[in-house]
């Protein structure tokens, strides 16, 4: 077993729905990372549970190709879009990363979906990059990193 630190994801999954559920919209989605066999997505499962417990609905969508295969990113953007223009709007996204959720981002300026007016989109991790890169910038959960490790 090699060692690693990270931070609390159920906690960040938590954080996220508590500020979405201050909001004051009631539509929620989850767009998560590829499911992969002995991978937990704890943001996923916490968000959707606090938002269950709040009694809501939480749409959940894990893509069937990586965020970092370029050679898959125009599937992945039909994809996107299809679920996107799916969603009951105005919908609050929490997505898994950054990454994710600028591809989200992307995937609704190509579906004419408006960011945020019909989509809000939170980050569950801070990528300052990634941010700075949507339109418009994400808004995150920024989990201490350095003080993590």
């Amino acid at each position: 077993m090699i060692p690693r630190c990270r931070g609390d994801e159920r906690l960040i999954g938590l954080l996220a729905a508590e500020h979405l559920l201050n909001c004051g919209l009631w539509n929620f989605a989850v767009c998560g990372p590829v499911r992969r066999q002995g991978y937990e997505d704890s943001i996923s499962e916490s968000f959707v549970k606090r938002i269950q417990d709040a009694g809501f609905k939480c749409t959940v969508y894990h893509p069937t190709r990586s965020a970092l295969d370029p050679r898959s990113w125009e599937i992945l953007l039909h994809d996107l879009q299809r679920w996107l223009l799916s969603l009951p709007k105005p919908v609050r996204i929490l997505t898994w990363f950054s990454i994710r959720g600028r591809q989200v981002t992307e995937a609704c300026m190509y579906a004419n979906i408006k960011v945020p007016e019909e989509v809000a989109v939170i980050a569950g991790g801070f990528d300052h990059v990634m941010s700075k890169l949507s339109n418009p910038p994400l808004s995150s959960v920024d989990a201490p990193a350095y003080q993590v490790g």
